[in-house]
């Protein structure tokens, strides 16, 4: 049976299994969990519409009007920055007729829907609606585009489809004490992008928070910076899990960074997974990240940028930054949507994890732990 068609339950069962071993024994996840569209189906449920789930940095919608949009699980949605200078992430489909009312990302006066020109304002009220003054019980006042919950953490967006939901703040109590002194809502993103990858969003998720494929996939780029043996465990949580990449001993000193940091945080990059979804790679004067959002079974959106405390650096200049990033995500591209037609295929195994994979294996358990197995 290829390994898409491995019915759900088999896949549950098998990372209910898998969970349970020790790190010395652990697995990789079966390579059905990766390709079966019923798996994907049970995540958007249990993990996307209720986590949560970054979508950005708050320097993206740094003025009033500010906005880009994105969509979740379904949902198209829109994030602006208010007149009254709140982040607000709102539904991006017309009270009317259900079109998109904002594309892309940019500054806007208000928001004009292109199907019939309803108009809503930067908080999402309705505040124009051409053409129906004659309609019996409308009202302009009563209409607006839903608010969905967000909050703001270090300087990321997150969003929460349930309204029910536990804070965030309070769930990364136990990170904060170990990246408080980087003052990462200090940094502004001065490059990024946004791409839809050809892969399974828990491939990308992995990918960013292990350690050992650096030596062959990145050798040319992350290798000669933060070499894989060096890497050591940081902390494991329920909500997140990290480990640090410690920088090569020919590596120079990152500056600017913040005066608050420790002699370690200054010799090493802080590799961190917010479950879900938000990979962080955390260097003494900037950070790397990722907002990963799947798309469907083998397709993921990844809001991607590098944020630093200003634009002069000792060693490097900004272009030379981002090409650096440009290249080492295309050395994972390249392998990852490789990876995602391999779990496809009718031999595809299972493998035994590398102690540099820890956080691949903690992760798991943070899946199993969703998915009820």
């Amino acid at each position: 049976m290829r390994n898409g068609r491995h019915s759900l339950d088999e896949i549950l069962d098998d990372i209910g299994r898998l969970a349970k071993l020790p790190d010395s024994a652990a697995l990789s996840m079966p390579p059905g969990a990766y390709a079966s569209g019923d798996m994907f189906e049970l995540e958007v449920r249990r993990v996307f519409e209720s986590e949560w789930v970054p979508l950005g940095r708050a320097e993206e919608v740094a003025e009033p009007g500010d906005y880009f949009t994105t969509e979740l699980a379904g949902d198209a949605l829109l994030v602006v920055r208010g007149d009254d200078r709140r982040i607000r992430v709102l539904s991006n489909v017309c009270r009317h007729k259900w079109t998109e009312v904002a594309q892309g990302q940019g500054n806007a006066r208000v928001f004009v829907c292109p199907y019939h020109a309803w108009t809503y304002a930067r908080d999402g009220r309705l505040v124009g609606a051409r053409y129906m003054d004659r309609t019996e019980g409308f009202r302009l006042e009563e209409c607006r585009l839903p608010e969905i919950r967000s909050e703001t953490w270090r300087g990321f967006i997150f969003v929460n489809l349930d309204p029910e939901a536990e804070p965030l703040a309070p769930r990364l109590a136990n990170l904060e004490p170990h990246v408080e002194r980087h003052h990462m809502q200090d940094m502004r993103r001065f490059t990024g992008g946004d791409e839809v990858w050809d892969t399974n969003w828990k491939l990308l998720v992995e990918n960013f928070t292990e350690g050992y494929h650096t030596f062959q996939t990145h050798k040319d780029s992350l290798e000669n910076v933060t070499p894989a043996e060096l890497s050591y465990w940081g902390h494991q949580d329920a909500q997140f899990s990290a480990f640090y990449g410690p920088f090569h001993p020919d590596e120079p000193a990152r500056e600017p960074c913040h005066p608050d940091l420790t002699e370690r945080e200054r010799r090493a990059v802080f590799m961190i997974c917010l479950y879900p979804s938000l990979v962080i790679a955390l260097s003494p004067e900037r950070v790397f990240y990722m907002c990963i959002i799947p798309v469907d079974t083998g397709r993921v959106r990844t809001r991607w940028g590098v944020a630093s405390y200003g634009e002069e650096f000792e060693n490097h200049t900004l272009n030379e930054i981002a090409a650096f990033y440009r290249q080492v995500n295309e050395e994972d591209r390249v392998r990852l949507e490789s990876i995602q037609r391999g779990v496809r295929a009718r031999y595809a195994g299972r493998g035994r994890m590398s102690w540099l994979e820890a956080t691949n294996i903690h992760f798991g358990r943070y899946v199993a732990g969703r998915l009820g197995v």
